[in-house]
């Protein structure tokens, strides 16, 4: 019973964390066209990253990787938004290049090192 409540957290987190994107890619939008599914799905993919993990059976990681992937996206997303810039739009089509470079890999490490820490505890 315990397992299924936590991954029905993990999943909510998920739609918490993908709901930026969800924002900023409607507000930039026109209307529904290929080039725009294209960013949307680029900009989840990082979160499809974590859903594999949690999937193979790394919960710790997954969480870590989704956390720090969250936080990164809602940032980057109401930065975009909320900017005056013409070139703002730019800033939501290298956020999942760091994603997947920088915050994720971390996120994961520190909860894998968090995770270890307390078994030898």
């Amino acid at each position: 019973m315990e397992a299924s409540a936590n991954a029905r957290w993990f999943w909510i987190a998920t739609c918490i964390g993908v709901a930026p994107q969800l924002l900023a890619s409607y507000t930039f939008s026109q209307g529904a066209s290929v080039f725009v599914l294209l960013v949307l799905a680029w900009n989840v993919s990082p979160f499809v990253v974590s859903a594999i993990f949690f999937l193979a059976g790394a919960r710790a990681v997954a969480w870590g990787w989704l956390i720090a992937v969250a936080l990164w996206g809602a940032w980057e997303a109401v930065s975009v938004v909320t900017s005056h810039s013409s070139t703002a739009s730019l800033g939501f089509l290298w956020g999942p290049v760091w994603s997947f470079t920088v915050l994720g890999p971390i996120g994961a490490l520190i909860a894998l090192a968090d995770k270890r820490a307390d078994a030898r505890w």
